[in-house]
């Protein structure tokens, strides 16, 4: 293992590996992956989500409703459609999504996460539109906030 020298771990000796080893590998790593906040769907971004969640929570009070949505990408037909197609191209036919096999979902997921994370974005865009609209809102009497974005 290499660490970069600077103040942290500039003056790091024997005894500290031997006695705290564990621990002060732990607090470089996670100071050294903090760049990793702003990807989505990392331990460190979703860290982040989390303290501004109990901040909110701090400062607006308890919600009265919650809303908790979390995408299930292998089992969302028209997401799989939209990745097989963007995978083949314009030329290729893409395979019906119910032939493949639970894998090959997997994999179509991971090979391009930028689309999924785009399609399911705008789908929850488009749910806390209709939760938000006064027309046909579920809570229609009720006004709708999104603190957390």
């Amino acid at each position: 293992m290499m660490f970069r020298t600077n103040e942290t771990t500039g003056f790091i000796t024997r005894e500290q590996l031997e006695s705290g080893g564990k621990k002060l590998l732990e607090e470089v790593l996670d100071h050294d992956l903090a760049f990793m906040r702003g990807v989505p769907n990392t331990v460190q971004y979703w860290q982040d989500r989390r303290s501004e969640l109990f901040a909110m929570i701090r400062q607006l009070g308890k919600p009265h409703a919650f809303l908790n949505m979390s995408a299930s990408e292998v089992h969302w037909e028209r997401l799989l459609e939209t990745l097989e197609r963007l995978r083949v191209g314009p030329d290729g036919t893409p395979r019906p999504v119910s032939e493949l096999m639970a894998l090959e979902r997997v994999e179509l997921v991971n090979e391009d996460p930028i689309a999924c994370a785009m399609y399911i974005n705008r789908i929850f865009d488009v749910i806390m539109n209709v939760l938000a609209d006064r027309n046909c809102s579920p809570f229609r009497p009720y006004v709708i906030r999104n603190y957390f974005r």
